[in-house]
């Protein structure tokens, strides 16, 4: 019997079943603004005017200042996993596959790459170690950079840090901080976040080259 079936009408509400909308564009597709001047993308044209403010696929609003800056992202992004393939040795990008991490370091790791004027904090890190699926033969990390920037006059920042889970560290390294014994906690970790932290140098200097030469 089809009689019980919940039924809309046009103009009733729809019913939550749980499905997801349509997903935004990958990209906007933003209609030409009027060119008063005869000149492609004249600066005469009006960026207020509504009418031309919203993707013709997906309806959002054009946001100049957000626009500006999500470019200037994907640019830091870039530039930090070249500066990761020319400094990290084996260190291979993947990031245009679209897989849950960015680099892989030969048969040894797989790791995140994040370029942030902030280190993350201990539960975003663990976050986005997880974010990568476990595999017994790999070990999962996190690499940070830190951009330089200007703070009362002062050029600072130009940090690079290796972050991976604990338990994953000692199964494959033992007793963390080995050889040098500078690598520890991050300060603001906790016993349940167990995150460890070395400087890349160390990491790339004490572990990856004896990696490739096991």
């Amino acid at each position: 019997m089809t009689d019980d079936l919940p039924w809309t009408t046009g103009d009733s509400p729809a019913i939550r079943n749980g499905a997801r909308g349509r997903s935004k564009c990958g990209r906007h597709t933003w209609p030409m603004l009027p060119n008063p001047c005869g000149v492609f993308n004249c600066p005469t044209a009006k960026e207020g005017d509504e009418e031309h403010e919203h993707c013709l696929r997906c309806g959002a609003v054009k946001h100049p200042p957000v626009i500006r800056r999500n470019r200037n992202n994907v640019k830091r992004g870039g530039w930090f996993e070249r500066w990761l393939v020319k400094h990290v040795p084996g260190w291979r990008g993947v990031g245009p596959l679209k897989l849950p991490w960015d680099g892989e370091v030969g048969e040894y790791a797989q790791m995140q790459a994040k370029y942030l004027v902030g280190r993350p904090s201990a539960n975003a890190i663990r976050a986005l170690i997880l974010a990568i699926p476990y595999r017994p033969d790999r070990l999962r990390g996190l690499v940070w950079g830190e951009p330089l920037h200007v703070v009362k006059g002062k050029r600072v920042g130009g940090r690079r840090e290796a972050s991976f889970l604990g338990r994953e560290w000692r199964d494959w390294h033992g007793t963390y901080g080995e050889p040098q014994g500078r690598a520890g906690y991050l300060p603001h970790a906790t016993e349940a976040t167990d995150i460890i932290t070395l400087p890349l140098t160390e990491w790339v200097n004490g572990y990856i080259e004896k990696e490739s030469l096991a």
